[in-house]
């Protein structure tokens, strides 16, 4: 008569069983975690924004320095003053295009001029038009 053994068939221990569920449970997380977060920065990357001052260089002008604080470049294509008594000047550039970072210089000049009202110290409105759109910052002349 042939004797079988019978061996003990053991599963792994239940705290092993726990960690192993916790390090799965916490690479799905870093997944998850890294596809949104990727998701974001996308959006993130298509951010316009500019740092805009207004300074009274004369009678009837105005010199703007527009920079680029967003994180994409733009084409800036139009830039107007609105001031105080709603009297609007346009200034047509031919394609500025700003890299994050960058700025430009432009003078505005108004042949009946914008008015005494906006002296150094009063509020305007500039409006910039660009290739993603169009953006309007109150801006106190200085």
């Amino acid at each position: 008569m042939v004797r079988r053994v019978r061996r003990a068939i053991k599963g792994i221990s239940p705290v092993l069983a726990t960690l192993i569920l916790i390090v799965v449970a916490v690479i799905a997380g870093l997944l998850v975690y890294g596809w949104v977060m990727g998701w974001i920065g996308a959006q993130k990357a298509r951010t316009v924004s500019f740092a805009v001052r207004v300074i009274k260089s004369g009678d009837k002008e105005y010199t703007i320095e527009i920079k680029n604080t967003g994180s994409t470049a733009v084409t800036i294509d139009k830039i107007s003053i609105t001031d105080t008594d709603d009297i609007d000047v346009t200034h047509d550039i031919s394609d500025v295009t700003l890299n994050p970072g960058e700025s430009t210089v432009q003078t505005i000049s108004d042949a009946n001029g914008l008015g005494s009202a906006d002296a150094p110290g009063t509020e305007v409105t500039v409006t910039i038009t660009t290739d993603m759109g169009t953006y309007a910052y109150k801006v106190t002349v200085e």
